[in-house]
């Protein structure tokens, strides 16, 4: 039969972990490491365009971004420089480049 005390002793080694875990992730530069929702900035700024495309996130500085059509992956890569600009601005996050895929 377990313990109580040996319960409560482990849920204090667990919580003491997890928050110096909490803690040194809170620390770390978060501004090299913005929270930022993606998919909400980009139906916010490109309506139109979110119904044709799919937000998968960021990867290496990289904002990647699906789209269902042949037509719409034109058009968007014709945009990017001013799609970028428009991002950047409004999360002030430096993105590398923005990728456009099928």
């Amino acid at each position: 039969m377990e313990n109580n005390n040996d319960i409560e002793k482990i849920s204090e080694i667990v919580k003491r972990v997890l928050n110096r875990i909490s803690n040194k992730i809170e620390k770390e530069d978060i501004r090299k490491n913005p929270i930022i929702d993606w998919e909400k900035i980009w139906i916010e700024l490109f309506p139109e365009e979110s119904i044709f495309t799919e937000v998968l996130g960021v990867k290496n500085k990289n904002l990647l971004i699906k789209v269902k059509s042949s037509v719409w992956l034109m058009e968007l890569k014709k945009r990017k420089p001013d799609i970028k600009k428009t991002i950047e601005k409004r999360t002030e996050y430096s993105l590398l480049d923005i990728k456009f895929f099928r």
